[in-house]
């Protein structure tokens, strides 16, 4: 294999990128580069993936959960599961700071720099930014401020939640969920302000609804811009999660809900009809966190007020499940879940790509 590797190198370009297939083991493939105004973060690793090319498949890179404890504190957390995400968002705070000391200072100019409202944060112990108390550090590089790829608003009270996220990567694909204690109908979904494409919805009916309404979004803008939804309700929260190495034409695919009612634990089971895909889902339960992953699924974010997000963390096929537990018999439990489709290397001149 390493020696067709090397007699498939047409140029000196192929070089880097056939070494680093042949060091990792991992297909590549070189994606279309696109460029951001607002973040150095975003275009120095873009200038690397064109050296180097990019791992061939479907990549989470970070998620981000906004909500309130019972001490009435507000959190926002972000998650983060590459270092390009996570410099990401250390770059989004580092502007801020700048655009605050230029406002002190009039005499200093800084134009063109647009940085989105954030919480400010403070440096604690062990890698966590934090402005409220957390129980315990969840997986991945962890800040807890506020996630580039998971998002949560769960303050509640109006119907309109939007959370700062800030997004990076090449081939990417958002998730924008909004989680409901009731039935209504979501006006919009947007990042942005470029609208989602509704994939899924699911309802409970009884005294205590829980209802899950998830929207994909392809091609989502780069750098730090506001995640929002509107409904005619103020019982929704907005969750949210971003990846990269998607397919850019058809994504979300294939979808599919499920219900449990008087137990601990939340399954969804789905079958992608495109090989290599990730699945995708929404735990939603009346009795609180589930933050207990269950055999092939990581949790991407979860919280007090009963909505896990999760993903199988790797590329899948044929009949999928993915579980989550810890909230202890919840009397609802309602849960959607849709495929997320890879990047085809199809229509990719082969020049562009190294299979392992």
């Amino acid at each position: 294999m390493k020696l067709k590797i090397l007699k498939s190198i047409t140029s000196y370009k192929q070089v880097l990128p056939a070494f680093m297939t042949i060091v990792t083991g991992k297909s590549r493939y070189l994606p279309d580069i696109e460029w951001s105004s607002e973040s150095w973060t975003h275009n120095i690793f873009r200038v690397y993936e064109m050296l180097f090319w990019r791992k061939l498949g479907v990549r989470c890179e970070s998620s981000v959960t906004a909500f309130t404890d019972s001490n009435g504190h507000n959190h926002v957390e972000y998650r983060f599961y590459t270092i390009e995400s996570m410099v990401a968002q250390t770059e989004s705070i580092i502007r801020k700071k700048l655009v605050t000391f230029v406002t002190k200072i009039k005499s200093i100019r800084f134009p063109d720099i647009h940085i989105p409202e954030m919480l400010s944060p403070k440096l604690a112990f062990e890698g966590m930014w934090t402005e409220a108390p957390t129980d315990s550090l969840p997986q991945g590089y962890v800040f807890t401020v506020g996630y580039d790829n998971v998002v949560t608003q769960e303050t509640g009270g109006t119907s309109t939640q939007s959370v700062s996220f800030t997004v990076t990567g090449s081939n990417r694909f958002m998730v924008i969920n909004a989680a409901c204690g009731n039935d209504v109908v979501i006006n919009t979904a947007s990042y942005n302000s470029v609208g989602g494409t509704f994939a899924v919805k699911t309802v409970a009916s009884g005294f205590s609804i829980q209802q899950s309404n998830l929207y994909g979004l392809i091609a989502s803008a780069t750098g730090s811009n506001t995640m929002t939804t509107t409904s005619a309700s103020s019982d929704c929260r907005l969750y949210g999660a971003s990846y990269t190495g998607a397919h850019q034409t058809t994504n979300p695919t294939d979808t599919t809900t499920s219900t449990g009612d008087a137990t601990s634990t939340s399954t969804i089971t789905l079958t992608p009809t495109h090989a290599n895909s990730w699945v995708f889902g929404t735990f939603n339960n009346n009795n609180g966190n589930d933050s207990t992953a269950g055999s092939g699924t990581t949790i991407r974010s979860s919280s007090g007020n009963g909505v896990a997000q999760a993903d199988t963390n790797a590329a899948v096929s044929g009949s999928t499940t993915i579980s989550v537990s810890g909230a202890g018999t919840a009397s609802l439990r309602r849960n959607a879940a849709f495929a997320i489709r890879p990047i085809s290397v199809l229509n990719i001149p082969d020049a562009r790509v190294f299979f392992m």
